[in-house]
């Protein structure tokens, strides 16, 4: 999915549109009614930064188990950056 942005009640209004004209939009959102749009600052982030939340969540994937006690979210953390599994390097 990478960067969006997220507006919930539907889509926005012809005169939204007009105030907003760099805004696409991408895709409906589920059940919840929200659309999201594509602007060019979310185009740069996603090739900036790419789909953070795969990259997440194929860290944690690749992490060993982590305690989850707030005195060590910060060590996990740094763990987490500079140890990343041989599937990022690919």
């Amino acid at each position: 999915m990478g960067f969006a942005i997220r507006v919930e009640g539907g889509r926005l209004t012809a005169d939204l549109e007009d105030v907003f004209p760099d805004l696409e939009m991408a895709f409906d959102g589920d059940e919840d009614g929200s659309t999201f749009y594509r602007s060019d600052r979310t185009r740069a982030l996603n090739d900036e930064y790419g789909d953070m939340l795969h990259k997440i969540l194929d860290l944690e994937a690749c992490a060993p188990a982590l305690p989850h006690r707030a005195t060590h979210t910060r060590r996990s953390r740094l763990w987490l950056l500079r140890n990343r599994c041989s599937m990022q390097a690919a």
